[in-house]
């Protein structure tokens, strides 16, 4: 956000700038900075779009502020009944319903023991912008799920006739168990290694 700012005049711009400077927070370079008369401004960094400014330029369409417990859960499920996927965020005794009631519920660390025992997923740092980084944590682990359940089914399939002699009497080819055993090994290597790639994210 503070990378996109350094780039216009405005007011408003120029302060995040200077605390972003005073707090000694490094700045980015911006590709294809684009300045949006009475909405905002937007770049890329690092081949990622960053957007900065009001309701009008941000994918907001409907705002719900100051509703009752009960009127949250039901917009969830309204939602649902669309067939949407829902998530909510939540830190509060009064939002344990919704959190129960979305697809999956997220709780600030801060937040009360309700909240967080509603929640399937608990931000421990309290930091809101964790809520991106769980969702990106999330995809990249359904990926490597799928890439070690290929990993897997490729093994056994072209491993599991070998060390059982299929291929015996036409090339005369047998895979010996200490052989086999080993293979097992490495299969199981790699689906782990490829797993510990997601520490990445961290």
């Amino acid at each position: 956000m503070e990378s996109v700012a350094k780039n216009t005049t405005h007011p408003l711009d120029t302060a995040i700038v200077k605390e972003a400077e005073k707090r000694k927070i490094t700045l980015f370079n911006v590709q294809d900075f684009e300045a949006i008369p009475g909405k905002g401004i937007r770049g890329k960094i690092d081949g990622k779009e960053v957007l900065l400014g009001n309701r009008r330029l941000i994918g907001i369409e409907k705002i719900l502020a100051e509703v009752l417990p009960q009127d949250k859960e039901k917009e969830i499920r309204r939602l649902q009944n669309e067939g949407k996927v829902v998530g909510a965020v939540g830190d509060g005794i009064n939002d344990a319903p919704m959190l129960a009631a979305a697809d999956i519920g997220i709780a600030m660390g801060a937040g009360t023991d309700v909240a967080k025992e509603t929640g399937g997923i608990i931000l421990v740092k309290d930091d809101i912008r964790d809520v991106v980084k769980a969702v990106e944590l999330s995809r990249k682990t359904f990926s490597k799920i799928k890439q070690n359940l290929f990993l897997a089914f490729f093994y056994n399939v072209l491993a599991i006739p070998i060390a059982s002699g299929v291929f015996y009497h036409w090339p005369g080819f047998l895979l010996k168990p200490e052989i086999a055993a080993l293979a097992m090994i490495l299969s199981d290597i790699s689906v782990v290694g490829n797993s510990l790639l997601l520490r990445k994210l961290e």
